[in-house]
């Protein structure tokens, strides 16, 4: 084999080991990272007469989730505002209406669903856990 030939093989044998190097360092870092949660969800029913803007409220914050419309339904992922289990506070405010009003709920966790059904008064609205 010549001198060049030889060089050319040792290029080779080095990029497939350098490749190998990389594809162990990628599955270790891959391995390293968390199982993502179970999802959580809000699911929000409207019966009342306005339509309603869906907040999550942390802290005094109230962070925008989506607007439901009279007489209608939507689901909301939650997950990523969660870490864990963790009080689910739900801003509604409702559309044409001054007042805001916070449902207070109990702990949601992964593979659980807060149903939220909005009554026509809405201090009369009331909650439930649904387990997935």
């Amino acid at each position: 084999m010549t001198t060049h030939g030889r060089a050319h093989l040792l290029c080779v044998f080095t990029l497939l080991i350098g490749a190998s190097a990389g594809c162990t360092r990628q599955q270790q870092r891959e391995s390293a990272m968390p199982a993502p949660a179970a999802p959580m969800y809000l699911h929000v029913v409207n019966e009342n007469s306005l339509e309603m803007n869906v907040y999550v409220v942390r802290d005094g914050s109230w962070f925008r989730l989506g607007t439901v419309q009279t007489g209608t339904d939507r689901t909301f992922n939650v997950t990523q505002l969660a870490v864990g289990s963790f009080s689910l506070r739900v801003g509604l405010d409702p559309i044409g209406a001054a007042q805001r009003h916070v449902i207070e709920a109990a702990m949601i966790g992964p593979a659980e669903t807060l149903e939220i059904v909005i009554q026509g008064f809405v201090a009369h609205s009331f909650w439930r856990i649904i387990r997935h």
